[in-house]
């Protein structure tokens, strides 16, 4: 931007002028003159004589004395020193607080990200805890003639007592994933899902110990595994059906009653569960003791069935014709038959067995009906 000192001078120097010529004709003396050229202000008394000077010279040389003037007053402003008041920066008094916030918010969001991504201390204290309460010490369980339900971990040993004297042998449990290992002095002995075995464990042709296992985990050993254990004198062999009751079953079928001509049943395999002078509505209830995959068809409704796990129940009713049922592991299977005001307990078959059972009301000939169970080819 052009100055108005430069301004006028140009203009007298165009005009062709010396400041003694302006100096004769304006009656302004040589010494403001040079000083409005110049721009030096203190050579005027005062401002309002600058400015009066300013304009008379602006109009003597034919320039617009308004915008020179307000040339003069913005050299003014901006030559002036800024107010200290302005100079000081007033901190807004919500301006700390808020940093301070600000600060903390901040802070609490990195140390946050820290505690639960980078470092996950929840997580490993979770799996701390669960480890030391996992994390057994190794446990000893003496093995008597009484079956024993036990949750056995890598490490934890089985004592045998001897068959003569005082003193038993260890067994140490080595594996608890998928599959359960036991050492024994003769070696190493392994056990799938629902196997149940009898055991020599020195070699001397005596059966020492019974080991059934109903329940092992597929992904990891900390969980352990189920086992029932016993002395192989009391060995736990399920029971078998009772011989038939010498009950000739007649052909004709009743109502609820179902004749034996009428299937495919052998009466040589059937097992009479109760007796009564009628039939009617019996109840069945389950309860697993290892898993099993089991499937079931009450009278003539649609077939039911899922994998049932260790230590579910199930409970059925039959209002006419009967139950047929499947199982995939018979052993693991424990039913009470429940008809009028008696209940009568089975176990229908081995570790491992796929069975397939009817239980049903048949009439025999002497007119008194039967609940039986009869194996199904």
């Amino acid at each position: 931007m052009q100055s108005y000192g430069a301004i006028l001078k140009e203009k007298r120097e165009e005009k062709g002028l010396t400041v003694e010529q302006v100096v004769k004709d304006t009656s302004i003396s040589y010494q403001y003159i040079t000083g409005l050229e110049n721009e030096k202000d203190d050579v005027f008394p005062a401002g309002a004589y600058m400015v009066g000077f300013l304009k008379n010279y602006a109009d003597y040389l034919g320039v617009s004395s308004e915008d020179l003037i307000r040339l003069y007053h913005a050299k003014k402003i901006q030559e002036s020193p800024t107010p200290e008041a302005l100079l000081r920066k007033t901190k807004p008094k919500f301006l700390v607080p808020l940093i301070v916030s600000g600060v903390v918010v901040l802070l609490g969001g990195i140390l946050a990200y820290l505690y639960f991504g980078v470092f996950k201390v929840p997580q490993k204290l979770q799996e701390r805890a669960l480890l030391n309460s996992t994390a057994k010490k190794t446990n000893q369980y003496m093995v008597t003639d009484q079956p024993q339900e036990l949750r056995l971990y890598k490490g934890d040993q089985l004592l045998v007592p001897f068959e003569e004297g005082e003193g038993h042998t260890p067994l140490t449990i080595s594996g608890t994933m998928g599959r359960l290992a036991i050492e024994t002095p003769v070696g190493t002995q392994v056990f799938d899902l629902s196997e149940e075995r009898v055991l020599d464990i020195n070699g001397d042709g005596i059966s020492e110990l019974i080991v059934y296992l109903s329940d092992i985990s597929n992904v990891s050993e900390k969980n352990g595994a189920q086992v029932r254990v016993s002395l192989g004198s009391s060995q736990m062999v399920a029971p078998q059906p009772a011989a038939t009751e010498n009950v000739e079953l007649i052909a004709k079928p009743s109502i609820g009653t179902e004749s034996v001509a009428n299937t495919s049943m052998n009466t040589a395999t059937m097992k009479v569960i109760h007796e009564d002078s009628r039939s009617y509505p019996f109840t069945i209830d389950f309860s697993f003791r290892g898993p099993c995959y089991f499937r079931y068809k009450i009278d003539s409704n649609s077939k039911v069935e899922r994998n049932f796990r260790t230590g579910e129940s199930l409970t059925v009713t039959s209002r006419y014709k009967g139950v047929r049922l499947w199982m995939s592991n018979a052993y693991n299977v424990k039913m009470k038959v429940r008809a009028g005001m008696d209940a009568y307990d089975l176990e229908v078959g081995k570790a491992g067995q796929v069975a397939v059972e009817d239980i049903k009301w048949v009439q025999g000939r002497d007119g008194r009906f039967r609940i039986v169970i009869q194996e199904v080819d």
